[in-house]
């Protein structure tokens, strides 16, 4: 099983002095100083608030840690952004002359993107998606563009699936009638005001026949699916069975015959593509680590995997959360993968779909049994004058 993750090395252990004598520690502050030269062994969760100089801080630990003989595949960094990833890796090279010895490329991701590689280095030897019709060597992620696309498909097949049962019926006037479905097929104004993220017309682009592949019938349905499949994803992911997930949600949400054709449809479609949406990874990577008879898997990684950055981990969601304490091992005695933290509960801009703000620190502090958690605050603000920094300070008095 090894094999199958070539870039995670064994870990070794590792040793080696502070930087205290680095010309750069010169030009930091006491407690950036604090952060970067704290022990090896020591997990740290740090708020830092707004121009505090964080990304700086955080490279010059990463750079500490290398420099203390910690092997650049065991450390994995994790952003939102592939732009916050980029800053942070250039701001690494820049540091660590050794370009051999460095972090490479495919270490600094954003979280989407590394449950998307670890599924993407499972799923030719296990079937790991229920809308898979088989292993796959090649999951791909399915774009707005594609989605809209196969939602369209799939209203279309079974409208026309329902036409052709209409005309066969010898009573066309029973509620099983084409007309009864596509009434019960519109969505109501309550479940549209569930949908937290419903796709914006203006940024998909049109292909041919982009008017009708944009129409409102379509974007209602695309939102209608990704509401019920978050909910489904949820579900499946509290008790690790996706049928009884299904069978719960459509219980729960009375849905009529045509939305859950039109859903069960778009899977297919989806499934046959071997395409996954955007919210599939971190689920089924948490399934996967958390309820599959795969420890092999989790041992793997606990095992090369010796140092996670998080970075803006306030917009962890709890699903996110859940998946990184399971990567450090929360639960399993022994393990010692460290994590570094860093983020601003005042500055949680997601919010808005789940994002848990000043709970991701209480819960990561609490994450230690087997090894120190050590908090840490940046205060001062580098990029704002004296004057915005006391109204801000005003506004926000509970702030660090």
């Amino acid at each position: 099983l090894q094999d199958r993750f070539p870039r995670f090395q064994l870990s070794s252990k590792t040793t080696g002095e502070p930087v205290w004598r680095e010309p750069f520690m010169r030009s930091l502050t006491d407690y950036q100083r604090l952060i970067v030269n704290a022990d090896i062994h020591t997990s740290m969760i740090i708020e830092a608030g707004p121009g505090s100089g964080k990304t700086l801080t955080m490279a010059y630990r990463i750079y500490r840690l290398l420099k203390a003989g910690v092997p650049p595949s065991s450390i994995l960094i994790l952003t939102f952004t592939n732009v916050a990833a980029r800053e942070l890796k250039e701001r690494v090279r820049v540091l660590y002359k050794d370009r051999t010895k460095t972090i490479a490329n495919e270490n600094f991701k954003t979280i989407h993107s590394f449950a998307f590689e670890i599924l993407n280095l499972l799923s030719p030897y296990q079937k790991i998606f229920h809308h898979f019709p088989n292993c796959c060597s090649n999951i791909q992620f399915n774009d707005m563009q594609n989605q809209l696309k196969l939602v369209k498909s799939a209203r279309e097949q079974i409208k026309l699936e329902l036409t052709r049962k209409n005309r066969r019926s010898e009573k066309p006037n029973e509620p099983g009638n084409i007309d009864r479905y596509l009434h019960d097929a519109s969505i109501s104004d309550s479940q549209h005001r569930e949908i937290n993220e419903s796709p914006k017309t203006e940024s998909i682009q049109g292909d041919g026949d982009g008017g009708e592949l944009r129409s409102e019938g379509n974007i209602q349905m695309a939102s209608f699916i990704k509401l019920r499949k978050n909910q489904i994803l949820k579900r499946f992911c509290e008790h690790g069975r996706y049928s009884k997930a299904v069978s719960e949600i459509y219980q729960q949400n009375k849905m009529c015959p045509y939305e859950k054709a039109v859903f069960e449809r778009y899977q297919q479609l989806l499934g046959k593509s071997f395409k996954i949406d955007y919210d599939d990874a971190i689920a089924y990577l948490y399934v996967t680590l958390k309820y599959k008879k795969t420890p092999a898997v989790k041992e793997i990684l606990h095992r090369c995997l010796k140092y996670i950055v998080i970075d803006e981990c306030q917009d962890l969601s709890r699903l996110q959360l859940e998946l990184i304490k399971l990567l450090i091992g929360v639960h399993d005695s022994g393990n010692t993968t460290q994590v570094i933290a860093v983020g601003d509960r005042n500055q949680s801009i997601y919010s808005f779909r789940g994002g848990l703000g000043l709970q991701v620190f209480e819960e990561l502090l609490r994450v230690g049994a087997d090894y120190p958690v050590e908090k840490y605050f940046l205060k001062e603000n580098f990029r704002s004058l004296q004057n915005i920094v006391a109204i801000a300070n005003k506004l926000f008095p509970s702030s660090m």
